[in-house]
C-alpha cells in the first residue's frame, strides 16, 4: 500500500514496535522478511500462523484502508 514504509518509520521512530501478523505458515517466516526488507518495509517481528478464517473479529482491531490517510486516526488511538 502507498504510504507504509513512511507510516510504519513513523510509528518505530514514537517508540512503538513493528510486528508482522500473517496467515502464512511458520516455514514461510524468511519468505515474509524477505519481502519486506526487499520492499522497505520496517518490522521488528514476524509473526506467522493467525488463524484462518472469513472474519476476524479484533476489540484492538484497525481496518486500514490508506496509510496516510490512516495514520493520524493510529496516532489518536495510540494516544489514548
Amino acid at each position: 500500500m502507498p504510504g507504509v514504509q513512511e507510516a510504519l518509520k513513523e510509528l518505530q521512530d514514537m517508540g512503538y514496535k513493528i510486528v508482522v501478523f500473517t496467515a502464512r505458515h511458520w516455514a514461510d517466516v524468511i519468505v515474509v522478511e524477505k519481502y519486506c526488507e526487499d520492499h522497505d518495509i520496517p518490522y521488528n517481528k514476524v509473526i506467522c500462523g493467525k488463524p484462518l478464517g472469513v472474519l476476524l473479529i479484533d476489540d484492538k482491531g484497525f481496518h486500514l484502508t490508506d496509510w496516510k490517510k490512516d495514520l493520524p486516526k493510529i496516532k489518536e488511538r495510540l494516544e489514548k
